[in-house]
């Protein structure tokens, strides 16, 4: 049975264990899960991004010198829908039932800080781009740069890599934290580089997904944008699990080696350490606090 909105609430109830174990396979089974739960309302998206971005494509094959105007448009349109995407695979792994309705309001909230994210990401691979094609074959006069050129190229490939898994916690820390674009930038680094595991796991993933999509020609109208979407907001939030649970863990350790001053205050202190007081865990809750779920719910969903 799908996690309730109470879901939130019951997080402290979780073990704390190690943090960092375990964030690709949680990660992986949330994408499956929420794609499972909304994959009516995922598609229905989908089909209303595709028809958006690419319904011009049939304008351009009858006249093609509009296909540069047609591609400004691709990317604009593509890049403000992906942030609005983006919150609505958010909203249903935050809130689990948002209205499709809910993907227009993302439209007008976030439209301007999702373009200026996805040009400054544009122009960070444009000259990455750049560099790789100049250093790969550099001209003549430069021929004894050719060994450090494919040195540098290589480098630049990986860059290139780097910025592909600092978008996966992109969109998602936009429309979460209401950043600014660059703040984000800079912090969907930081994640990238503290859960590089995890993060290339799901890169690897969702590469595969799209490209199967993409030979398969029906990908981008219906599944597409909704896949990279619920996947970054699977990561996002598992890895956000992580870090509440360290705080959790230095709230904890703070607290058992702070002196109690009364009788009342030894209580409420004792209280609040792992294994004293109250269960920390109900038996139907993962590391994480939410519930746990297995495939026995796809054929016998009757039982949940």
């Amino acid at each position: 049975m799908p996690a309730t909105p109470q879901r939130d609430a019951q997080e402290g109830s979780a073990p704390l264990g190690n943090p960092a174990k375990g964030i690709f396979g949680r990660a992986m089974g949330r994408f499956f899960w929420t794609t499972y739960d909304h994959i009516g309302r995922l598609v229905a998206a989908n089909l209303c991004i595709g028809g958006i971005v690419l319904a011009p494509l049939t304008v351009v094959d009858l006249w093609p010198p509009l296909l540069v105007p047609f591609l400004l448009y691709a990317f604009v349109a593509g890049s403000i829908l992906q942030t609005a995407m983006a919150a609505f695979a958010l909203d249903m792994r935050r809130f689990r039932d948002p209205p499709l309705k809910a993907l227009w309001a993302a439209v007008r909230r976030f439209w301007l800080v999702g373009l200026k994210a996805h040009l400054l990401a544009a122009g960070a691979l444009g000259i990455l781009y750049v560099n790789v094609r100049f250093w790969s074959a550099p001209p003549i006069y430069a021929q004894q740069l050719k060994w450090p050129g494919l040195l540098i190229a290589g480098l630049c490939v990986w860059a290139a890599a780097f910025v592909g898994l600092c978008y996966l916690f992109l969109l998602p820390l936009l429309v979460e934290k209401r950043t600014g674009v660059w703040a984000a930038w800079k912090q969907s680094a930081l994640l990238a580089l503290d859960n590089i595991g995890p993060a290339l796991g799901a890169g690897i993933v969702l590469g595969l997904l799209e490209v199967l999509g993409v030979m398969t020609l029906a990908g981008p109208i219906l599944f597409c944008s909704a896949v990279l979407a619920t996947m970054s907001a699977a990561l996002y939030t598992t890895v956000h699990y992580k870090y509440q649970r360290l705080e959790r863990q230095a709230e904890i350790e703070a607290q058992s080696r702070a002196k109690p001053t009364s009788w009342r205050q030894a209580l409420e202190q004792g209280a609040a350490l792992p294994g004293l007081g109250e269960e920390t865990k109900p038996q139907e809750l993962d590391e994480d606090g939410e519930p746990r779920r297995s495939f026995r719910e796809i054929w016998r969903p009757w039982e949940y």
